[in-house]
């Protein structure tokens, strides 16, 4: 699970209210928290992890990084394509820096993942989850799908509606839906608000948020 706070700091209380419930079900929960900062630790369940994800890479991994989108041009630049075709005739220098940050961000986060499954010996059977429809999804959605693995992202609001955006633009929202094995809206309008940009999805759900 990819968080960007919890169980550090303040916020996502939804992530507590949820672990709460669902934790029992699973063997073990590693969660990869985004928060550096914040020294504060909440209390979780025995069989949760929670492991830093820090985005200073070395440089080992930084030109692991560039060596990565050196040897498959093509996908990045079939992304990048795909992206600008879908948001035509918007296309502006913004956005497409914009994309091009975010991809980079997503496909160093996804070989954090990767060497976390990695040194988890986690081949098969577990669910990648990510909290919020941000880089985070995008990251996720770029690992290879495997028969018995789930991918998926919730969408929110600010991770979700292009207009409550700085620049009014969210990136790779179409490819996430498209190659995510589900997207889960906390409401009906958000899933309504996707299908009617990128059309009807086997892939897209309702899962509300909760409360005790």
């Amino acid at each position: 699970m990819i968080t960007n706070n919890y169980p550090y700091g303040k916020g996502e209380e939804f992530i507590e209210t949820e672990l709460d419930v669902i934790h029992s079900d699973f063997k073990e929960v590693i969660i990869i928290s985004k928060n550096v900062v914040s020294k504060k630790k909440r209390i979780i369940p025995e069989n949760i992890r929670s492991i830093r994800y820090n985005p200073k890479s070395t440089l080992r991994e930084k030109i692991s990084t560039i060596l990565k989108i050196a040897l498959a041009p093509s996908l990045f630049i079939h992304t990048i394509r795909e992206e600008m075709n879908f948001i035509q005739p918007k296309i502006s220098l913004r956005r497409l820096s914009i994309m091009t940050q975010d991809l980079i961000k997503a496909i160093r986060l996804s070989k954090f993942v990767e060497k976390v499954l990695k040194q988890e010996e986690l081949n098969d059977n577990y669910i990648l989850y990510s909290y919020w429809f941000d880089n985070s999804a995008t990251a996720v959605s770029l690992i290879d799908p495997k028969p018995l693995v789930t991918r998926i992202s919730r969408a929110h609001r600010g991770d979700l509606y292009m207009e409550e955006s700085k620049y009014k633009y969210l990136s790779f929202q179409k490819m996430k839906l498209l190659k995510l094995d589900k997207v889960i809206c906390i409401s009906d309008h958000g899933k309504n608000y996707l299908e009617s940009l990128y059309g009807k999805s086997d892939n897209c759900f309702v899962s509300r948020l909760g409360a005790p």
